[in-house]
């Protein structure tokens, strides 16, 4: 079908639901009845077909993360890579935060981008892990980054901290995070999920 090799998924405030696969960027304004589909590819200026992230910025813009840098989209691409300063190409995870700032989770680190330079975090900054798959800013402002092998990484002004399998978490594979409405860190990891009160 058109929407084979589904990596990310994000819906927009005016009902647009954007679909990025294997194959480039999906989107259709009418997602309930029979969608009208548009195909964006490399051919409409978007760095890579892999598509593994989407966000959405307060700007309406969207900041792409695919398998060759990272795309941002208003009406037409811009797209930066270890060229501009990333720190690596594989952009497994995006998020806008509320202070401007995009985070970028890759396959070797972590890129903070302030719309003018990168800034890049590595095992050797303190993270955990360089692979990171999973970014989650929580109420307090804390990043968390959910790494492959590593377990979770949480930085704060202040310092780096970690979680691993041997602090309780079930397997230092980990993904996809969310915080529920009482504050709570919720983690998908290979093994399971975790639940982290505070």
């Amino acid at each position: 079908g058109q929407l084979a090799g589904v990596r990310a998924i994000t819906c927009c405030d005016d009902g647009q639901v954007w679909f990025g696969t294997e194959h480039g960027l999906r989107q259709t304004q009418r997602p309930h009845s029979h969608p009208d589909w548009a195909h964006i590819s490399t051919r409409d200026g978007l760095v890579n077909n892999q598509i593994r992230s989407i966000v959405q910025d307060s700007a309406a813009n969207f900041w792409v993360g695919t398998s060759g840098g990272i795309s941002q989209y208003s009406r037409t691409f811009t797209s930066l890579t270890t060229a501009h300063g990333l720190v690596h190409d594989d952009v497994r995870a995006v998020i806008h935060c509320g202070d401007g700032i995009l985070w970028l989770g890759t396959g070797a680190g972590l890129s903070r981008y302030d719309g003018l330079a990168f800034a890049n975090f590595t095992t050797a900054e303190g993270l955990v892990g360089d692979r990171v798959h999973g970014l989650l800013q929580d109420r307090d402002g804390s990043l968390w980054a959910g790494t492959m092998g590593g377990g979770l990484s949480r930085c704060d002004q202040a310092r780096i901290g970690y979680l691993t399998a041997a602090d309780r978490l079930p397997h230092d594979g980990t993904g996809a995070m969310v915080e529920d409405r009482q504050g709570r860190l919720w983690c998908a990891t290979a093994h399971g999920v975790s639940r982290f009160d505070g």
